[in-house]
């Protein structure tokens, strides 16, 4: 540029500039439902609960409508009673086809005016305030979707959840949604099993459903029903006892996957099983019997991440199966030059089918880890390594097991990790969060458990996090109680203090838990109590386990 000369006008692309016209309210409605009409609401309570709570979410109305609220009722008491009362009355009359006149009279009111910007929706008061009722309804309405059949129910009742029921099977291709009519590309609802007591979002406001936006991982909702009321006992094993570094090895990627990769700062890595002869399921089965000697019934066995192969689970499972205990178990199988390998966690029920699910983050070892598990020798420690899996399978199963309990299992990175499963854990709020971990000893001041205590605390889940026996010897310094035992999982409520380290004493080879429910109201933000039906599953019992003669 000449000496003077000015700078030529940069000119804005339309494209980045802000729009001229901003959604409006109408317009986000039809987004989420090409059927809505302003005057005739879906007859299904979830449908009608996810048009309800949506504009509030998506305008951050929420918030505000609680500066007038109630808005006609005297007190949160009665607002709680009349919510409560007609969500019961649309359960019954459900099946005639329509809504009741309350909920269509509150509807009409909701979208009398829907001309105007959605940004602007929290300065309609009046519609915000119906809008909140409509979803209090409709939760209302809902109580018990999803969970295994209560006994003394109506007929009409007993309909209206083996249609919910139903719903959530057909989840195969796109993942379970409690709605009817609604795109799942745009937002889902599923049942919910806790309300977060601290903060204000939009799950505050209710406690039997929970919406759900985006597609990014898939939710999988699964019924298999405990033989047990309010306690059960899981044996955890700590398996494989001894990982030994030969373990862990560098791969190559596969054909065309990754070809930009520098080998010189970053490289894939496998964890082989042993070669050993060891008959896993013979060994676990004698754990479980000297369990059930010394404390009684066994319901679950858990085992760490990438505890078995594909051989040693499928006859561990089936004689599980013949006892009638369910099992959850971390999976690894070997890639070759066409596959990955696989890294799952398998649920298995007897009598049901067998629940699958991929690990959603790749592991990655770094300078620190590398020397924490002395696998210098192994992988380079200069180079970043990560773990060679699919990542591409994203679904999370929720586990319903009891009225009060649904469980979700997560594998290591899944738990550290918000995305993709962190919004999703939070929006149910599981009761119980199961984390199979390939990780050093499980103690307070570590990783695992400041994430558990993250989710205790927010939306109230109990979590269990377990690790291998052998993983905890590897690392250096070895993480162990005042005793000298090795920490091999952790456990954290929403009721006890700080997280509960479990250690394995010497010549040990597995603990089981006795697990307890806890019961204490939840209040919803807009006043309404859920009638003490949230279920905390506390830790009652530890118990170490031996068998004479077993080495471990």
């Amino acid at each position: 540029m000449s000496e003077g000369a000015k700078p030529a006008a940069i000119e804005v692309s339309d494209t980045l500039r802000p729009p001229a016209d901003p959604l409006r309210f109408k317009e986000y409605m039809l987004m989420l439902y090409p059927r809505f009409s302003a005057v005739e609401p879906p007859r299904w309570p979830p449908d009608v609960f996810a048009l309800s709570i949506a504009p509030l979410w998506k305008s951050a109305s929420y918030a505000a409508v609680l500066n007038h609220w109630p808005a006609q009722q005297d007190s949160s008491v009665a607002w709680s009673d009349l919510a409560h009362k007609l969500g019961a009355g649309w359960r019954k009359v459900w099946n005639q086809g329509s809504v009741p006149a309350e909920v269509l009279e509150k509807w009409r009111g909701a979208f009398a005016d829907t001309s105007f910007p959605l940004s602007e929706l929290s300065k309609h008061q009046n519609q915000c305030q119906l809008l909140l009722e409509l979803a209090a309804i409709a939760d209302e309405a809902s109580v018990g979707l999803g969970i295994p059949v209560q006994e003394d129910l109506s007929p009409e009742e007993e309909q209206f959840q083996d249609h919910g029921n139903e719903l959530l099977s057909d989840q195969h291709q796109h993942g379970a949604s409690l709605c009817e009519q609604l795109d799942l590309s745009r937002l889902r609802v599923l049942p919910k099993m806790h309300c977060p007591q601290s903060g204000l979002t939009i799950r505050s406001f209710s406690h039997h459903l929970a919406l759900c936006f985006g597609d990014e991982i898939k939710p999988m909702w699964y019924q298999r029903r405990l033989s047990v009321d309010s306690a059960f006992n899981l044996l955890v094993v700590p398996w494989p006892y001894v990982v030994i570094p030969r373990q862990f090895r560098s791969c190559d990627p596969l054909p065309e996957e990754l070809s930009n990769i520098d080998p010189e700062n970053f490289g894939f890595f496998t964890v082989d099983h042993p070669d050993g002869a060891d008959d896993v399921a013979e060994k676990i089965e004698k754990i479980l019997e000297a369990a059930r000697n010394l404390i009684g019934d066994i319901h679950g066995v858990v085992l760490p991440e990438l505890s078995l192969s594909d051989t040693e689970h499928k006859k561990l499972e089936l004689a599980l199966n013949k006892r009638g205990t369910f099992l959850v178990a971390g999976v690894g199988i070997p890639g070759d030059s066409a596959h990955h390998p696989a890294n799952e966690v398998r649920v298995s029920f007897p009598t049901y089918d067998r629940v699958t699910q991929h690990k959603h983050h790749r592991w990655k070892l770094e300078e620190h880890q590398i020397t924490q598990y002395g696998l210098g020798s192994r992988l380079d420690p200069v180079i970043q390594w990560w773990e060679h899996i699919a990542v591409g399978d994203r679904r999370l199963g929720f586990i319903s097991l009891l009225p009060w309990l649904v469980a979700t299992v997560l594998i290591c990175e899944d738990l550290a990790r918000p995305d993709p499963v962190g919004d999703l854990v939070r929006a149910i709020g599981p009761n119980l969060v199961i984390a199979l971990l390939m990780d050093g000893p499980q103690l307070k001041e570590r990783w695992s458990a400041r994430y558990a205590t993250s989710l205790a605390d927010d939306p109230g889940s109990s979590v269990l996090s377990v690790t291998s026996l052998g993983m905890a010897k590897l690392s250096r310094p070895r993480g162990s109680t005042a005793t000298g035992n090795p920490v091999v999982a952790i456990w954290k409520d929403a009721k006890s203090g700080g997280p509960v380290q479990i250690d394995l004493p010497q010549e040990h080879h597995g603990i089981v838990l006795s697990i307890s429910r806890l019961n204490d109201e939840e209040w919803s933000a807009d006043g309404r109590g859920d009638g003490a039906t949230s279920g905390y599953p506390a830790l009652t019992g530890v118990h170490p386990i031996r068998v004479e003669g077993m080495g471990v």
